[in-house]
């Protein structure tokens, strides 16, 4: 059986290949309500799984916190980086979004009494500083504050939901039960801000342009599932670091695939680099 840090940064490397594909997708249909297309993919996938496999389904406090991580992260957090996917590309947004461990690794020590090592206390703060490198020191008019901001938030929304799944997790381990749990809840926050903001209209209404997001959905359900699953065996401290490890994939995806679209220059390299 894989360990706990394979499959993290097996996780992480898919995760990246699903951020592609957004981006893909987002070039035809530009609104991050596409989020709502990826996640009800990843919600039938997970819900089929669940049934085929004779999973359990978490209950009392374990379904409450799944179902908190869903509405966190994919469920805000989606949809706004969706929107920074659109407007700032994959190979800046993603290392902005590796800044969540610093929320996870504070917040764990906090609530859940994990120890926290030098060895990861010095990783946490390379990521940090690689996602000051990616942005900061790029010229002003090149980066949209506004949407740097929404990435930072969807960062910030992933570390929390993050330590909502351990705390979920120690209660039941039930890694894809919990996941089927989180994805509805997910979905219930993007089928609401549709049809709060009437964005309905900005969904993809041919099979052509719903393809990428869908395809995002599948790989992203196995990329979670082997995250919760980590989670399940490790602690946030050394596991979510592993995970942040996505730029570096995100940016060779970046270059192989989306070498028209996407702005490589030295700053996103060192920053990716760095994390």
């Amino acid at each position: 059986m894989p360990t706990a840090e394979i499959l993290a940064i097996g996780s992480a490397a898919i995760i990246a290949l699903s951020s592609i594909l957004v981006r893909v997708g987002l070039n035809k249909s530009p609104s991050q309500f596409t989020a709502a297309v990826t996640f009800f993919s990843a919600t039938i996938f997970i819900w089929l799984i669940v049934a085929a496999t004779h999973q359990q389904i978490p209950t009392g406090t374990a379904l409450y916190f799944f179902a908190l991580r869903g509405l966190i992260d994919p469920g805000l957090a989606a949809l706004l980086i969706f929107a920074a996917f659109r407007q700032l590309g994959v190979a800046i947004t993603v290392p902005i979004i590796a800044a969540s461990p610093l929320v996870s690794t504070a917040l764990s020590a906090a609530l859940l009494g994990e120890k926290i090592t030098l060895a990861v206390a010095l990783g946490t703060i390379m990521i940090v500083a690689g996602v000051a490198v990616l942005t900061f020191k790029r010229k002003e008019s090149s980066v949209n504050k506004k949407y740097l901001l929404m990435a930072l938030a969807g960062s910030v929304l992933i570390g929390i939901g993050t330590v909502a799944t351990k705390h979920a997790l120690n209660s039941q381990n039930l890694p894809a039960g919990g996941l089927a749990i989180s994805f509805a809840a997910a979905l219930i926050v993007h089928a609401a801000a549709i049809l709060a903001l009437r964005k309905w209209k900005e969904l993809p209404s041919r099979m052509s342009t719903m393809v990428p997001f869908l395809a995002a959905g599948i790989i992203t359900t196995i990329a979670f599932l082997m995250s919760y699953a980590a989670f399940s065996m490790g602690s946030i401290s050394v596991i979510f670091p592993l995970l942040s490890t996505q730029p570096i994939f995100a940016l060779m995806f970046a270059y192989i695939l989306l070498r028209q679209q996407e702005k490589i220059n030295l700053n996103v390299i060192l920053g990716t680099l760095t994390i």
